[in-house]
């Protein structure tokens, strides 16, 4: 049995959800913050732009279903490839690489510092500081704490959700922040991601491998939106290959 999928797949936990992205035919960017809880005295806490996948198989998926909903879209790995996404790298606490990022990040403090003071940072510093969060932007805890769907666990296993991200570059934000302090963003999340409103990550109707539904009853709406959307860009042949590719949630649990 395979470890991954040939997929990446993005859950979301409504049907109106995904009816969006099929409508907009990609994924709006926002901005997630992460509780990084490795050798700091205190978890990292940043809020970065990104749509987040798994290649999880689905024999497999059922706690992510539970986690982040039972509704989904599947895109094919050579999409994902072509889009610059990545997995992220998960951290043990106690880490050797744990605490060199710990250092690396100390040290971006420090050349923070320096710049408020008036002084000229080394050129080092400058590029540390704007090269480490893009890394940074990837790093996610092996375990911890989540509350989130029906889970609720003070241990859960982030490593098992195999995530991959899609993350966009500095030049690609046009003036948005590629990183915010988590206690800014919780103040304001709809301001900040009012800065990405018009941020998709688009994908084509032959992208798609999966369109994940809770039940049976979901399926008509989804029927109709793909006729809505894609009528005009696929034959019908196209259009009914669409159709084969919806999958629901019990299907999944009783046949995977």
């Amino acid at each position: 049995m395979a470890l991954s999928t040939n997929s990446v797949i993005h859950y979301t936990n409504s049907l109106e959800n995904l009816v969006g992205i099929i409508k907009a035919q990609g994924f709006r960017i926002k901005y997630c913050s992460e509780n990084l809880d490795i050798t700091f005295e205190h978890p990292l806490s940043s809020a970065f732009p990104m749509v987040s996948f798994c290649d999880i198989p689905l024999s497999e998926v059922k706690i992510h279903i539970d986690s982040y909903g039972s509704f989904g879209i599947g895109l094919n790995k050579f999409w994902a490839k072509s889009q610059a996404l990545n997995p992220v790298l998960y951290l043990e606490r106690e880490s050797s690489l744990s605490a060199h990022i710990t250092k690396q990040v100390g040290k971006i403090m420090d050349t923070l510092d320096t710049l408020s003071d008036g002084k000229q940072p080394s050129s080092a510093d400058l590029d540390l500081t704007r090269d480490l969060p893009i890394l940074m932007s990837y790093l996610k805890n092996y375990e911890g704490r989540l509350v989130r769907g029906t889970v609720n666990s003070d241990n859960y296993r982030f490593y098992d959700e195999r995530e991959w991200r899609y993350i966009p570059t500095i030049e690609e934000l046009d003036g948005a922040p590629y990183v915010v302090q988590g206690i800014q963003y919780s103040e304001d999340k709809d301001g900040y991601n009012s800065k990405l409103a018009d941020k998709y990550l688009k994908f084509r109707h032959t992208d798609i491998s999966y369109i994940i539904v809770d039940s049976e009853n979901d399926i008509p709406e989804i029927l109709t939106t793909l006729n809505e959307v894609f009528e005009d860009i696929c034959t019908s042949k196209d259009l009914k290959i669409l159709s084969t590719k919806i999958i629901t949630k019990n299907q999944i649990y009783n046949d995977f």
